[in-house]
């Protein structure tokens, strides 16, 4: 039910999802909860293995990206760094803006 109301109601509100390092068990379980998925959804949901950040790097911003996940963003600013940082669109006095700034 939930997925239904998600779907039919908030369909462009992700612009897409990466699932990155996924165990085997969550790639059996994503093939049968894949199916159930609208498929203009389903096609936002990228899942990868332990070799990410190539894929990461080609559709964000190195500087924009976490360090942890191989790019140059540290959100020193932040007391946490990026893991705690609200830099984003959701946040209208944050907005989007690259953490290193």
């Amino acid at each position: 039910m939930m997925m239904d109301i998600g779907q039919s109601f908030y369909p462009e509100t992700v612009f897409k999802i990466y699932l990155i390092n996924s165990p085997l068990l969550f790639s059996a379980v994503w093939a049968i909860i894949k199916p159930f998925i609208d498929k203009k959804t389903r096609k936002k949901i990228i899942t990868e293995g332990k070799n990410y950040q190539k894929l990461l790097l080609e559709n964000i911003y190195v500087d924009d990206l976490p360090s942890f996940f191989g790019g140059n963003c540290l959100c020193a600013h932040v007391l946490g760094g990026c893991l705690f940082s609200d830099i984003g669109p959701w946040n209208p006095s944050g907005g989007i803006k690259n953490c290193n700034k």
